[in-house]
């Protein structure tokens, strides 16, 4: 059984030559690995309401919340094993906005990875209101 992002890598890798033609390796990785938490970010930071740069036009600190996974789709010398190290937070266009949040840590990200915000949660929470 697949999932929606199973799905999508699965398309690409059976039709990488028609559509991912002429990308650099990283950029191929973001399709061939797609992950739907860098979708997220991606809608979050430029596709929801695209007359606005900067999409939402969220906080660094709120976007650094919803970024579970603070790396890259691809780091290249680096061997996945990992289940943590399997899932990426952003899209290779995306990178410059994930610098930014990033930023806020006063660390910059090594190898495409950077540090994940305290305020991001490891696991789903319930949240009750009294």
């Amino acid at each position: 059984m697949f999932s929606g992002e199973d799905a999508i890598r699965d398309w690409f890798k059976t039709n990488e030559t028609n559509f991912l033609e002429g990308l650099q390796p990283s950029e191929r990785a973001d399709f061939l690995e797609f992950e739907g938490n860098a979708q997220g970010f991606r809608i979050l930071t430029r596709l929801q309401q695209r007359q606005n740069d900067g999409g939402l036009q969220l906080t660094y600190a709120v976007l650094g919340a919803f970024s579970k996974y603070p790396r890259a789709s691809v780091i290249f010398g680096m061997d996945r094993k990992k289940v943590s190290e399997k899932k990426f937070g952003f899209f290779q266009s995306e990178t410059g906005y994930f610098e930014k949040v990033a930023s806020l840590k006063k660390k910059k990200m090594v190898l495409g990875v950077g540090i994940r915000s305290p305020f991001s949660l490891k696991r789903r929470t319930t949240f009750v209101i009294s």
